[in-house]
């Protein structure tokens, strides 16, 4: 498998080429893997498994195209 980048610089970019994506493919999801969209998909779980498949257990990036992110403490990301 590739060595990732790091999950933070997938998310920015995201957000780099958000705008672009939202244009064309609104409310489908995207994977970004080492700083690059690798697919657009339009269901959350064929990306997941798309980027199972692609690179094992990660880090990647899976996100809705279109949607903010809410901002979540960590307690409920991580689930303590």
């Amino acid at each position: 498998m590739p060595e990732p980048a790091s999950l933070d610089r997938d998310i920015a970019a995201y957000m780099a080429m958000q705008e672009r994506y939202e244009s064309e493919y609104l409310g489908q999801w995207i994977v970004v893997f080492d700083e690059k969209a690798v697919g657009v998909y339009a269901s959350f779980e064929e990306a997941g498994e798309a980027a199972f498949e692609l690179f094992g257990d990660g880090p990647y990036l899976i996100r809705r195209i279109g949607e903010r992110t809410a901002n979540l403490p960590d307690s409920i990301i991580f689930g303590h």
